[in-house]
């Protein structure tokens, strides 16, 4: 009896060879920059990628917000730009930083908001899917979270 049981388990996988599942992309440490004169916010986080792919952020939306732009910061000739990106690749095994003079997000016609207050974002990710991430908004020169 006791062998049938272990392998009626076996046979639904739940012992034995059983595959685990694919670690979890995670989305840590997500805040923004919110200043009275300016309908926009630039928001950073750090993505966690865990699996032995790479995945891609290929599409962010805030309620807040009419619109999302990836950015990365780019210095030519002493001046510093804002280049446009389609997408965000997280490589296998590795992080990906969002953070002030590098890559974030631009949230833009931002409803308004103050320091204190939070918003959220809905990531879609290639593999990962959907994921929600809250953002506290900080006023700038505050400390991030991670960093105090």
């Amino acid at each position: 009896m006791r062998r049938s049981f272990i392998a009626l388990l076996a046979a639904a996988g739940l012992v034995g060879g059983c595959r685990r599942a694919a670690p979890a992309l995670t989305v840590e440490r997500a805040y923004g920059y919110v200043t009275p004169s300016s309908d926009e916010v630039a928001v950073y986080f750090v993505i966690v990628n865990p699996a032995d792919a790479p995945d891609t952020l290929v599409h962010v939306n805030a309620a807040e917000a009419a619109g999302v732009m990836f950015h990365r910061n780019v210095t030519e000739g002493g001046i510093v730009r804002m280049e446009h990106l389609e997408t965000l690749v997280v490589p296998g095994r590795d992080s990906l930083v969002l953070a002030p003079g590098g890559i974030h997000l631009m949230l833009t016609s931002v409803q308004p908001r103050s320091p204190g207050d939070s918003l959220q974002l809905s990531l879609n990710f290639s593999s990962a899917g959907l994921r929600l991430v809250p953002v506290r908004l900080l006023a700038p020169g505050d400390t991030p979270p991670g960093e105090q």
